[in-house]
């Protein structure tokens, strides 16, 4: 329930406190006294769309707030789904505004996102005023409404994971049904792509290998020249004793040195100079590895290595793969030619699963259509009860459920609202006959439905009386108040008839305060609203017959307000 409404320096508003009951309230005031300003107050509330001229003239920002009380258990666990806090019951939200129109939104003290603010105020509030006039004025609502009223959620759930399986086979069997053109040209291409990669007999590493020996071979005279430098001066020579020869002749001297000595360390270096003598020959003999394999002339060797790298290359360029990547391209592609090979099999198998996905869908499409056609009449029979008991027992409302031949995320059904307002005339949408008194009453009778299977704690009407006469008001007050006995009710209305059953009557007034407009509320007693009721009915001059009245009608709304079976 809405217990208290603060706004503060939005319009004409500079500071409004407003303690409300449950029950039936109502607010009345003169045209232009402030009651839209609240309305729309209470739509910020709800999340909607900050105006740039709301703040009030010469401030800088502004904020409305709403205390709820004993919140439902459903609105708790909303709280509870985005970690908001739950204070004893009570729910507590604010939102402040500045003059660049960006918006602070906090929940039970704790700042929240625009998203989770419409969430919330979406299950402790309903408010009816033009915006959900035009709301029912359109199509594309009704099926929410619709699905709302039958509790089909677990039936669409079936549906909708049904079509998104078929969809996604779908694709695939498009995917796999390309033309034979299309087909065909792919396969030449692929062949293409594994000739050139086969007549190239790449192998892992080749490209590295090969540019090594070009550089070797680049190389090869400044190699050759200091190789024969190295091989001549550590282990042999034609001109003289090379450092390998040298060693030897110096270890044969140590060993004649042991033999006349007796000592073993001249023996020992005798065998030290011998192995160094190997370790200088296999040195020299990996200098030498530098030339394996230049048998051929190297002109004609660099040449036979360039045309490979460039064959290499232009590979590489081709594909957008390095060298090594070539031998796995081939790889690949030789997969999805044996896969287009098949795909004629791959065809047959996903029109199998399509045909088998189709039939699902259509089945679980089947069963949410009966589920809501079924819910259209109970639904149509509430709405055209309640419609009898507001005088509009004449009129025939009807829930159209047709197939639209087409299947998409929504289900295969297309929903419309229709209404013949008279005898012996066809049915047609409620959006192009109905007047605007008439989508009130239509409005109010399926609230009435429909808060009765969403369970919202707070019901607010902004001055759904527009277009209606005095005796279908008087019934539309009691239909409010007998709803108040389940929720709270909130009407903002120019009927006496309405006002007279109220609970909780409050005025809407303007004032002047140090020259400055602001608009004020006041909660009525009883000899205030018979002066309120007697001014609604009574204009300017307020006779004495017209407070009598006044007077017999609050009495008569205290007494009779509630009816039963109203």
């Amino acid at each position: 329930m809405l217990a208290n409404l603060h706004i503060e320096n939005i319009a004409v508003i500079k500071n409004l406190d407003i303690d409300l009951n449950s029950g039936f309230t109502v607010f009345t005031g003169e045209t232009g006294a402030g009651k839209s300003i609240i309305i729309n107050s209470i739509n910020l509330l709800c999340g909607e769309k900050v105006q740039k001229d709301m703040i009030r003239t010469g401030e800088d920002e502004a904020a409305v707030s709403a205390l709820f009380q004993n919140v439902p258990e459903y609105a708790e666990n909303v709280l509870s789904e985005y970690g908001l806090p739950l204070c004893d019951g009570e729910i507590y939200i604010t939102r402040n505004i500045n003059n660049d129109g960006k918006t602070t939104v906090k929940i039970n003290g704790k700042t929240a996102p625009l998203y989770v603010l419409k969430e919330i105020s979406s299950v402790l509030l309903t408010l009816h005023g033009q915006h959900s006039s035009y709301r029912l004025l359109e199509q594309k609502n009704y099926l929410e409404y619709l699905d709302g009223f039958s509790d089909c959620s677990r039936e669409y759930d079936d549906y909708i994971h049904s079509y998104e399986e078929y969809k996604k086979e779908r694709a695939v069997f498009k995917a796999l049904s390309k033309t034979s053109k299309e087909k065909g040209e792919r396969v030449e291409l692929l062949k293409i792509r594994v000739k050139e990669i086969d007549a190239l007999k790449l192998k892992p590493g080749e490209e590295d290998e090969l540019t090594e020996q070009r550089t070797r071979i680049k190389n090869i005279e400044h190699l050759t020249k200091h190789i024969k430098l190295i091989s001549r001066a550590l282990y042999k020579n034609s001109s003289g004793m090379s450092a390998s020869d040298l060693m030897n002749k110096a270890s044969e001297s140590f060993s004649v040195l042991a033999d006349l000595t007796g000592d073993e360390k001249y023996q020992e270096n005798a065998k030290k100079l011998s192995d160094f003598t190997y370790e200088i020959e296999d040195i020299v003999e990996g200098a030498r590895a530098l030339l394996a394999g230049i048998d051929e002339d190297p002109n004609e060797a660099l040449d036979r290595i360039e045309s490979r790298l460039d064959k290499i290359a232009s590979l590489k360029r081709k594909y957008g793969v390095d060298a090594d990547e070539l031998i796995k391209l081939k790889d690949e592609t030789l997969s999805e030619l044996s896969e287009l090979d098949n795909s004629e099999i791959l065809i047959k198998e996903s029109k199998e699963r399509l045909v088998l996905l189709s039939e699902k869908c259509k089945n679980n499409a089947a069963i949410l259509s009966q589920k809501r056609k079924d819910g259209a009449k109970s639904l149509q029979k509430l709405i055209c009860d309640e419609l009898a008991e507001l005088d509009m027992g004449q009129l025939r409302f009807i829930i159209s459920v047709e197939d639209k031949n087409e299947y998409d995320e929504t289900g295969v059904d297309s929903v419309d609202f229709l209404i013949s307002t008279n005898k012996g005339e066809d049915a047609r949408p409620v959006n192009k006959i109905a007047s605007g008194g008439e989508l009130s009453r239509i409005m109010l009778a399926m609230r009435s439905v429909f808060r009765q299977k969403n369970n919202i704690d707070t019901i607010i009407y902004d001055e759904i009386d527009t277009g209606i006469s005095g005796g279908t008001c008087e019934k539309i007050g009691r239909k409010l108040k007998n709803s108040s006995l389940q929720c709270q009710v909130i009407c903002i209305t120019h009927s006496a008839q309405i006002a007279a059953v109220a609970d909780n009557h409050y005025r809407i007034y303007k004032e002047t305060i140090d020259e400055r407009t602001e608009t004020k509320i006041t909660l009525l007693s009883n000899e205030e609203r018979i002066k309120e009721l007697s001014r609604i009915m009574g204009g300017v001059t307020i006779s004495e017959s017209v407070l009598a009245a006044a007077r017999e009608m609050i009495e008569n709304g205290t007494k009779n307000g509630t009816v039963t079976g109203i």
